[in-house]
């Protein structure tokens, strides 16, 4: 139940990036009897920023958005942090390439719906296919479906670093204005990776076309091995994104030594 509101006014000359403490003083809490009652206190903070500026330059611009880019990539800020509420563009709760698209298309003029509003009929496919080349030289390509002009994507895939050598992964041919960024754990046989538009007028090809090639090699002795889909988070160019729940979507890859052979894995959202 709230109780009271706090107003108060940000002097023009604060510091970006302070966080100025709210203390909770002399807290007295009574029943209806008068009886006193323990209570806890919870401080609070008001943190000094504007939203998208995570460098802290005063401008939301390129360098921002390069370094949001990297979320999902590297360690997320914490929640309940300064960084986390600079970086969450659209106020969710949750930092992915919906918050890429959301400070671009600020950057850009452009309109942002916001986080709760659904768009009807806003089913996209993303598809891992039929792998292509030759046993030396084998890419997965990603593909997109969909009815939605999509601006951005974010994915995670796993796979079994002692049986499979992944690449750094690569934009398709063709693909202009669109910037793709990855990590590709070989330890921990992860790969994740965030692909968002960086002007106005282009959107990531939803017809099936190739958007990113996934270069692999088989290394262990084996005939076949799994490089699974988990998690996908694609946004639209209004900055509106769902997640993918994980699941079990596998990809076979046969080695040199035996018939290729792929099955093809499909997300919906």
């Amino acid at each position: 139940m709230r109780l009271a509101t706090l107003v108060y006014r940000i002097n023009a000359n604060a510091v970006l990036g302070s966080t100025n403490s709210l203390i909770i003083q002399g807290l007295l809490v009574g029943d209806i009897s008068g009886t006193a009652v323990p209570a806890i206190a919870e401080h609070g903070a008001i943190h000094v920023n504007l939203v998208g500026d995570l460098n802290l330059s005063g401008v939301v611009n390129v360098l921002d958005v390069i370094k949001l880019s990297r979320i999902g990539l590297d360690p997320t800020p914490d929640p309940t942090s300064a960084a986390f509420s600079i970086a969450d563009g659209n106020g969710d709760g949750v930092l992915d390439v919906v918050d890429i698209l959301y400070h671009i298309n600020t950057i850009l003029g452009l309109s942002n719906l916001p986080p709760t509003k659904r768009l009807a009929d806003s089913r996209v496919t993303v598809s891992l296919t039929e792998v292509v080349g030759t046993p030396d030289e084998q890419v997965i390509p990603l593909t997109i479906t969909g009815s939605r002009p999509v601006g951005g994507l974010q994915a995670s895939m796993k796979y079994n670093p002692s049986i499979l050598h992944i690449g750094t992964p690569i934009l398709a041919d063709g693909l202009s204005n669109v910037e793709l960024v990855s990590r590709v754990s070989r330890v921990d046989g992860i790969v994740h990776l965030v692909i968002f538009r960086t002007d106005a007028e282009t959107v990531l090809p939803a017809d099936g076309r190739s958007v990113v090639l996934i270069p692999v090699t088989v290394v262990g002795d084996v005939q076949t091995a799994e490089f699974a889909l988990d998690q996908v988070t694609a946004a639209t160019v209004q900055a509106q994104g769902q997640s993918v729940s994980s699941g079990v979507y596998v990809y076979r890859i046969t080695s040199d030594t035996g018939h290729s052979e792929a099955r093809r894995m499909t997300l919906l959202k």
